[in-house]
């Protein structure tokens, strides 16, 4: 029988396998086959091994997690629910190099609703990830000449928490109108931002908000198709936390007032989404 001599390489290759196998069932019923493949790949073995004990965790715990529609969702400090799919999808995104870190991080939950750290695990663990092709092109499209209507809606990216929350306030207010398409549409101004366009829109209640038409570039990860419109309540005026100067400030809260979250926005979103110039 002929003996085969296996490289150091390829023992990494079948301890990895075996431990997918055997190990890290919870990371993949948690966050699916796939992600457990990726992050075996591009993450060390202690931070997989303490992503599995985090998946297990949580997949016990009933006050953090919940099943609808056949799917996961995590259930986050603020009340929010988060797709567990589009965390894998984000950190797939990032660990083969389509993302950078900057663009999707922000979009897992702080903490989890018994107040357990969520977020600050992925952020340490991404951060030691090789950089890969692709990513930083990605960090770095955005505008570096301002115009008028960025100028004008640039503000400190620091405060991106408190900007969400005032504009959710601001559109709270629409709860009694009705969006009924292009009559309500009242465009006061566009710009072509990063090869996104944005307009500034007068609401009924005199109020004006920014919305802009995705590229679909992070499509899988933040749940944004290409073509849909999302409502922000503007731009970073400089460089911040891995952000870049001019980055559309945006979280999961952002993007849900216009998948439903505001039936207003909803709307004024998907008539957009079908009626407007492209």
């Amino acid at each position: 029988m002929k003996k085969f001599i296996l490289t150091e390489d390829e023992k990494k290759s079948i301890r990895k396998l075996y431990y997918l196998n055997e190990q890290y069932a919870a990371i993949e019923a948690l966050f699916g086959k796939n992600l457990a493949k990726t992050a075996s790949t591009n993450m060390s073995d202690d931070i997989v091994r303490e992503l599995e004990k985090k998946s297990a965790k949580i997949l016990q715990n009933s006050k953090v997690i919940t099943q609808e529609g056949g799917q996961l969702f995590l259930l986050s400090a603020s009340g929010a629910k988060v797709s567990a799919k589009t965390l894998s999808d984000a950190l797939d995104a990032v660990m083969t190099g389509k993302l950078p870190k900057s663009a999707v991080i922000n979009y897992f939950p702080r903490q989890l609703a018994d107040g357990t750290e969520f977020r600050s695990f992925f952020d340490s663990a991404l951060m030691n990830l090789k950089s890969r092709g692709g990513a930083s092109a990605t960090a770095s499209a955005v505008s570096k000449v301002k115009g008028p209507l960025q100028s004008k809606w640039s503000t400190n990216p620091e405060n991106y928490r408190s900007l969400i929350s005032s504009m959710e306030q601001k559109l709270s207010k629409l709860k009694n109108f009705k969006f009924k398409g292009k009559e309500d549409l009242n465009v006061v101004g566009s710009e072509k931002i990063s090869g996104r366009e944005v307009l500034e829109v007068k609401l009924p209640t005199n109020d004006t908000v920014l919305i802009y038409r995705s590229s679909g570039s992070n499509v899988g990860s933040t749940g944004k198709n290409a073509g849909e419109w999302f409502v922000i309540p503007g731009f970073s005026n400089k460089s911040w936390n891995e952000l870049p100067d001019g980055w559309f400030i945006k979280t999961e809260e952002s993007i849900n007032l216009t998948k439903g979250g505001n039936q207003y926005m909803t709307d004024m979103s998907n008539w957009l989404f079908k009626n407007w110039a492209k």
